[in-house]
């Protein structure tokens, strides 16, 4: 049986939600087809390497501090150093498949094993949301040098799977690219549409992901009763609205449901990559409200309402446009938003495309 040693930094404490779910995906569909799959666990950077990373407060105001190029050297050093070790110890790996490619910038080329990077956002595209700093003449550098290490990298390796054509694009190289999404299991039981009043928002970073912006929105709507608004998140969240219920939930059973029961998801992100909580939505035919960035548009096609961020009364009409779809509009939104991931990102189908290709990759 050929061996896939996966390497995800979600197992060093970095990433979200969907970066988790590839190893778990990987790890149900790839087994059935041949494929034997062990996960390569990473450990934080050491001590040098914390100080590495910590940087310069005095320049961190400007940006110039280049906390980009050495987060990616220092996690990129500590994933090199794991990977060469595991190799050197028990050879036997037929592919390595490293998931996000941002961990990967120094990792060398090795010939006899092929590496395959996956990505759902170029690190260019995901800084220009200027979540964590501004963007400064600084960070035009700081950019710069981090373009070149991103491109050394899909360019030395076999291969790179961009999830969305938007991630592709985005790149500063499609050299070596391939377009490729791991897909989500389909629903383990059929669903119709949820709870018509009932709306959903998760996300591990609530300010980030608008979730003050869409409580602005909804708020006509919390305090006539019109709707009300289940919050998963890990972050603390004040409001004194009705009808809003927090919950601290990971993924799970509890969580499945939620999407479930939902009417309507609402994800109002400022910056994004390949959300994987659209496609917990849309496989149990939960329709999405979303802000235009990153790859929603591409991933919620004809499922939903692509919104800019910012203009409430725009989103409060999506709302209002949603609630008043009769039973019918609303069955066929929510069977269109199932047979989209069974279309586009059944984990079945698209495993057989990542088997097909890895068996040609590992035979050269």
């Amino acid at each position: 049986m050929p061996r896939l040693l996966l390497v995800n930094e979600a197992t060093m404490g970095v990433g979200h939600l969907g970066h988790g779910r590839v190893s778990d995906v990987m790890l149900e569909v790839m087994p059935e087809r041949g494929w034997t799959v062990e996960v390569l666990p990473l450990p934080e950077p050491g001590r040098l390497g914390r100080m590495a990373k910590r940087g310069w407060p005095v320049l961190r105001r400007w940006d110039a501090d280049l906390s980009q190029v050495r987060w990616h050297l220092t996690y990129g050093w500590s994933v090199r150093r794991r990977i060469l070790q595991r190799l050197a110890a028990a050879p036997g790996v037929d592919v390595v498949f490293v998931h996000t490619h941002s961990v990967a910038f120094l990792l060398p080329h090795r010939s006899n094993v092929p590496v395959v990077l996956s990505v759902d956002v170029g690190t260019r595209a995901l800084r220009r949301y200027e979540l964590w700093r501004r963007w400064t003449r600084a960070t035009d550098v700081s950019q710069w040098v981090t373009d070149l290490l991103e491109k050394w990298a899909i360019e030395r390796h076999q291969a790179t799977l961009a999830w969305t054509r938007w991630t592709q694009q985005g790149l500063p190289t499609q050299r070596n690219t391939h377009v490729w999404h791991p897909g989500i299991t389909a629903a383990r039981s059929p669903a119709g549409p949820g709870e018509r009043r009932r709306l959903l928002f998760v996300g591990g970073r609530f300010e980030a992901k608008g979730g003050y912006f869409l409580l602005d929105v909804l708020t006509p709507l919390l305090r006539a009763g019109q709707v009300q608004l289940d919050v998963v998140t890990q972050d603390e969240v004040t409001t004194d609205l009705p009808n809003v219920t927090v919950r601290r939930l990971g993924p799970g059973p509890e969580l499945d449901d939620l999407f479930a029961r939902a009417g309507l998801l609402l994800l109002a992100s400022i910056g994004e990559g390949v959300p994987w909580v659209i496609l917990e939505a849309l496989r149990v035919g939960t329709p999405v409200l979303a802000s235009d960035v990153g790859g929603n548009r591409e991933v919620i096609g004809e499922c939903g309402w692509i919104l800019p961020l910012g203009e409430v009364s725009a989103w409060r009409s999506a709302v209002q446009s949603y609630l008043d779809l009769d039973e019918a509009g609303r069955t066929a939104l929510s069977d269109r938003c199932r047979e989209r991931v069974l279309e586009q990102f059944d984990a079945e189908v698209n495993a057989d495309r990542l088997d097909g290709f890895l068996r040609e990759l590992s035979a050269r």
